[in-house]
Formats: structure tokens, sequence, C-alpha cells
């Protein structure tokens, strides 16, 4: 009996396969005597196997399960996302910023506020969307607290008004989160980047050489319970590097003494650029290794969720999406987060009254789907990838998780426990 192609077969243990659905994110333990050559053995299964195998469509037609993903990558959006530059500022100078490279910039004005608005208005006319949602970028977003205030009172008067759901999270380096500050916000993912006192003043400091965590935590201890009440769902990032990843166990310990309540704490690699001097020291193999095993036990024995399982990309990325896109501060335009500054043609001015020239001049990549890639489309790893983006210097490297060992430490630490998060 063939297995779908897009089933992953890991050993594990010494009589034992791990089943990995990778359409469906359904994975199951099976003997090894079930199996020959990497088939299954039809003599050797039970009618509950037969009956869980079909359940978790391990033996779906792939031919079919194309044809679906193509409707599926082709069917408009439900959501319409925006990326916004409230500020090019920013009061920290972070040794590892991808930003620095990048030509001065300012705060978004009144004006550029107002053609946004329009471009939601006009989108949401155009497409049946059942959510708007919009990330606070910068620089620092909170620098501009008031921009950053009218823009979302601006769309949640938009999606009240058109019935549609307003979704809205910023990026902020956490040192202007005073609780006069968030007045403006509710219902507000906010993430913030934070790693153990010495190893974040050292890489995260303001502009004078002074360290940013102890403003960072006492702005979080002050503001949480305007958080509770106002439904702001605190992420913590933590940047990994050489110097931190041993430490972050430590991190989690000091995180859970002091009070802090975060929704999740999620682990990044700090990336080199050619714009500053930061080096990691820590191959991104290591990384997702130890992501892919110590941080999760990390995570667990922390009772923070593993917030990076596998699962199918159903859908293209946001930035190939129609009508997606990403409003520098002073209107012009990109695709997404990954887009530089400086480099667009195009201004929230032309799209704003014309939605559909945003569509029209990112024609290639609005139009494409990992399904007009030969290479692409005959690879098993289609659905956890979702295909080539342009932001991906290496097309095929897009996993911050090892899946073999992400798996095996999933399933023992679901012996451990009742459940995972």
């Amino acid at each position: 009996m063939e297995l779908s192609r897009y089933v992953f077969l890991i050993p594990y243990g010494d009589s034992e396969k791990l089943l990995f659905n990778s359409i469906t994110g359904c994975l199951i333990r099976m003997d090894t005597a079930c199996f020959l050559n990497g088939k299954l053995l039809a003599d050797k299964l039970t009618h509950a196997d037969m009956e869980l195998l079909r359940e978790g469509a391990f033996l779906a037609d792939d031919k079919g399960i194309i044809s679906r993903l193509d409707s599926m990558y082709r069917f408009p959006p439900d959501t319409l996302i925006l990326s916004i530059e409230v500020s090019g500022h920013c009061n920290l100078s972070c040794s590892y910023c991808y930003q620095q490279g990048w030509p001065p910039r300012g705060t978004i004005q009144n004006h550029t506020i107002k053609k946004i608005l329009s471009y939601i208005d006009e989108c949401t006319e155009r497409l049946d969307y059942k959510a708007v949602k919009i990330d606070f970028i910068g620089g620092e977003p909170f620098i501009a607290v008031d921009k950053m205030a009218f823009i979302f009172s601006g769309v949640k008067s938009i999606c009240q008004r058109k019935n549609i759901k307003l979704e809205a999270q910023a990026e902020s380096n956490g040192t202007l989160l005073f609780p006069q500050n968030m007045t403006g916000f509710e219902n507000l993912d906010l993430s913030i980047t934070l790693s153990t006192p010495e190893d974040h003043n050292k890489y995260r400091s303001y502009k004078n050489g002074q360290g940013s965590y102890d403003q960072i935590i006492s702005n979080l201890i002050s503001c949480q319970e305007f958080f509770e009440k106002h439904s702001i769902n605190l992420s913590l990032r933590y940047n990994v590097h050489a110097a931190n990843y041993r430490l972050f166990s430590s991190f989690l310990a000091e995180i859970k003494r002091l009070g802090l309540t975060a929704a999740a704490i999620k682990t990044a690699y700090a990336e080199e650029y050619g714009c500053n001097d930061f080096q990691n020291g820590l191959s991104l193999e290591e990384f997702i290794a130890w992501n892919s095993s110590d941080a999760i036990d990390a995570l667990r024995n922390y009772d923070y969720p593993v917030s990076f399982f596998p699962h199918a990309s159903t859908k293209r990325c946001a930035a190939y999406q129609p009508f997606n896109c990403k409003v520098f501060y002073d209107g012009s335009i990109g695709l997404c987060n990954a887009s530089p500054f400086g480099r667009s043609e195009l201004n929230i001015e032309q799209i704003a009254v014309n939605p559909e020239a945003l569509n029209e001049h990112y024609k290639e990549v609005k139009s494409w789907t990992p399904l007009h890639d030969p290479a692409c489309s005959r690879c098993k790893e289609l659905l956890l990838c979702g295909g080539k983006t342009f932001c991906r210097p290496k097309p095929c490297n897009y996993s911050l998780y090892d899946l073999e060992i992400f798996l095996k430490k999933y399933v023992q630490i679901a012996c451990r426990y009742s459940s995972i998060k």
C-alpha cells in the first residue's frame, strides 16, 4: 500500500515509525513490522489501523490533493493584510538590526494615513473580506503612538461599519510602553524582543550605550493590568545567538519569577547582515537542532506553548495575495515586511483610488502559486514550505526546526504531558 507523497516516515526507537501527514498535521506511531521498503503491508494492519490511516488522509490521492491545492491558492483571501511603518526612527541601537543600512526615515503623516484608510475602504468593497489585519512596525512604532492610535481608530471604524473583524499587532522594542501610550488600543497582539539582562543590554542598548532591559521590564510590569483589561496579548521574542542560547531556560525562569504574563515566547535566529558587525557564532544548522529539542524542553518545563508545530500551508504567502502590501512612512509601497525601503515605484496615493494598480504592478508575484514551479509542485515538502518566496535567499531553507528531531521530541513530550499546546 502506497502512502501519500506528503507523508513523512521517521524511525522512532527500535521498533516503531512515526508517520507525519504534512497535509493534515496528523501524527501517528506504528510498528515497523507494518512496513517493507517504505510501503505499508496490508496483511499486518488491523481494521483500527486502516481507519486511522484513512481518517488522517495518509492514503490520500496525490493528484486530488494537487487539484484541491490549486483551488485553495486561487481562492480569494478572507483577510486583508497591511504592514504599516509608523516611524522610521528608533531610540535603540541594536547590534544585529537589519535596518542599519537603510537611509534615514521619518514619521508617517496624517495625509498618508488618510490614504491608507481610503485604500482599506476600497479593498474591502472589492473582496468579501472577513478580517483586516494591520501590523504596526518601525523603527520603533511607539515613537509615534499618536499616529498609531489614529490609524487604529480609523481602521476600527471601517471594520465596524462593514461588520469585519479587526486584527492588529505591533512589533516594539518595549521602551515606550507606558500605560498612557496604550490607551488607544484593544485586542492588540504585542511582540517585544527580550533576553537575559546582560545579553539584552549588550545587544539592545540605547544610542548612548545604556542598557534598555530594566526600562522594558518596568514598563511590562506597569502595563500588565492594562493589558489584561484591554485584551492586549503579549508575546516575547528571544533572538538566539551563540552567547545566549544556553541561557534560554534561565530567561524563562526569570520571566516566571517576575510574574509577567506572556501568551507565548518565540525563539528566532539572529541573522547576520552586511550593514552591521554582528556575528552570531551559532550556525543556522546548530540553531535548528537546538530549536527542535532543548528549546522545546525549556518551553514546556515552564509551561509555555510550542508555537511552531509543522503545519500545511494551503494559502499563498501574504505578500503574494491580492491587495496585501506594506506602506512605508512616506507612503511608498512594498509587498510585505521583507521589502526594503527605497526601492518602490508605487505610492499609497496611486493605489488608494485604484487598488488594482498594486496587483498589476506586482502581477508576477500576485498571480504566482508554488504549483507554477515544477520543482515546487513535485516536492514532498511543498505543504510545509509554501513554495519559493522572494525573501528567502535559499528557497528551500524554509524552516527553523528539523522535522525529524522536532517530531521525535514532540512525541516524547506527549508521553510526558497529557496534552501539548
